[in-house]
């Protein structure tokens, strides 16, 4: 859970900035936080499905 903040953190801030302007950074930094942290979810179920 944590990695997955830092890793959104680094993304966003990277990639984001290198490609858009001010304005639109907010909004393409929560959809790149979103997609890692669903991603992330969906990695953790799958191993716990696995383990049952």
């Amino acid at each position: 859970m944590i990695l997955c903040v830092v890793a959104c953190l680094f993304l966003g801030n990277v990639f984001i900035t290198s490609k858009y302007n001010d304005k639109d950074n907010r909004n393409q930094e929560q959809k790149v936080c979103r997609n890692i942290y669903l991603l992330n979810l969906y990695q953790q179920n799958k191993k716990l499905k696995e383990q049952i």
